[in-house]
Formats: C-alpha cells, structure tokens, sequence
C-alpha cells in the first residue's frame, strides 16, 4: 500500500499537476491506460480516490469523457473481483495455493 500511495502521489504531482487530464486538456490514452491500472484496487475494495480529490476528479472526468456505460462495461469484470471472496475454496487448495499466489504477487 506504500508503495501505491507514492506512485499515486507522483501521479498527481509530476502527471496530473493541475490539468484535465494527464497530457494535456483533451483525454488521451495514458489516460485510459492509467484508469485500467486504477481501477483494479478498486476491485478488490480499496477506495484509492477517497483521500485524494484531484485524482477523484481525474476519474470522473475520464468516465464522463469515455461515457459512464461504456466505463462501467470496461471494468465490470474488475469491479466483480470482489465477489469472488464470497466463494468457498477447501482450505488444503488454499494452503497449497498461497505460496505460490504471494510469490506472484512480490
């Protein structure tokens, strides 16, 4: 999570600054690329927006550009991710599977 705080600072710092978006006034692809990346601790629960209202309004500025449904529909299966917590797995796979999931993870 430190590591996600200082990247989203620079973010903001060194590529958002006070600008629309991160190249310029227009929507680009880097932000595109960026929201893709962003949204995926979303995913899995963590508000990365909530103390930060530059890169809140980044966002919604980014959704408004692209269009809330399409938004929506691009990252419906990252947003889902969470259900998956709700799904019994035996605890023999889990332990079996949890050294090799943190290795991928680092």
């Amino acid at each position: 999570m430190e590591g996600l705080a200082s990247c989203l600072k620079t973010m903001e710092d060194s590529f958002l600054r006070d600008r629309p978006f991160l190249a310029g006034h227009e929507i680009s692809l880097a932000d595109l690329v960026a929201i893709v990346e962003l949204m995926q601790p979303v995913g899995v629960g963590c508000d990365i927006f909530k103390d930060r209202p530059r890169l809140a309004e980044w966002r919604v500025r980014v959704e408004e550009a692209v269009g809330r449904e399409l938004f929506l529909e691009a990252h419906q299966a990252v947003l889902k991710v969470r259900e998956l917590s709700n799904l019994r797995i035996d605890p023999r796979l889990k332990a079996q599977l949890a050294p090799t999931l943190m290795k991928i993870l680092k």
